[in-house]
């Protein structure tokens, strides 16, 4: 909860550091803890949905759904690009 809780300041720091047509995914990760889940799913869906953001849940123990980021992100990425939203 904690670091889910930082996720707004982090966030902000990231659009005002980075280039404006910045690409972000948000991460929940230990997918294989479920039992001890201390943010809910719909909870961080609906954050990264008001944000802007893609939403994932992982597990890096387990491999699940870490690849999907990186696809997820450079399909994002490769849109904006070919859509004109980012230029280099």
């Amino acid at each position: 909860m904690e670091t889910f809780a930082a996720v707004p300041q982090w966030l902000k720091d990231a659009r005002e550091l980075a280039r404006p047509d910045i690409c972000g995914i948000l991460v929940g990760n230990k997918l294989d803890l479920a039992e001890n889940r201390q943010v809910e799913m719909g909870e961080g869906a609906k954050y990264a949905q008001e944000n802007g953001l893609n939403f994932l849940e992982t597990s890096a123990l387990t491999g699940e759904n870490v690849h999907e980021v990186f696809q997820i992100l450079s399909k994002t990425i490769l849109s904006k690009i070919e859509g004109g939203k980012i230029v280099f």
